[in-house]
């Protein structure tokens, strides 16, 4: 079944945003040294696969959850 609306949601410093998974591409994926958890205490790095959203391509929903 294929789906014409697909979002993703994500929360930053600055707002919270939902892309359109269909309507923003592909992007550009490439490794990155980052914390292996999200466990402040554990300060091991790994490299991992990451791809960058431009918000710019986004809908600020911030208003949407106040």
């Amino acid at each position: 079944m294929a789906h014409s609306n697909v979002r993703y949601i994500n929360s930053t410093p600055i707002g919270i945003y939902s892309f359109n998974l269909k309507d923003i591409g592909i992007p550009k994926w490439f490794e990155k040294l980052l914390p292996a958890q999200t466990e402040f205490n554990n300060k091991e790095k790994i490299y991992k696969i990451v791809g960058l959203l431009n918000i710019n391509k986004a809908k600020n929903i911030t208003k949407l959850l106040n």
